[in-house]
């Protein structure tokens, strides 16, 4: 059964390329959620998951990125093992 939607590109490249766009769009609105809280907010560490973290654009874009990459490549890797797992015969 062929579960594929329209245009959706099964390319490598193209998976990789759309996880980072989508890892430096995150990191780039982080950047922006660190300045706002740095600059309008005032504040100057917050605490993540007992984690204090300095506010500032970059660590919050670190962040962002680095956390939206990590669920995209392992949620890729679940979808990659699920195909495998339903291509073998048993």
């Amino acid at each position: 059964m062929d579960l594929r939607f329209g245009s959706i590109s099964r390319d490598p490249r193209a998976i990789v390329a759309s996880v980072l766009g989508v890892s430096l769009v995150a990191a780039a609105l982080g950047g922006a959620l660190g300045f706002g809280l740095q600059t309008l907010g005032g504040y100057e560490t917050v605490t993540v998951l007992a984690i204090p973290f300095t506010v500032s654009p970059l660590s919050f874009a670190a962040y962002a990125g680095v956390s939206v990459g990590t669920f995209l490549v392992t949620l890729a890797l679940v979808f990659v093992a699920v195909e495998h797992l339903e291509d073998e015969q048993f």
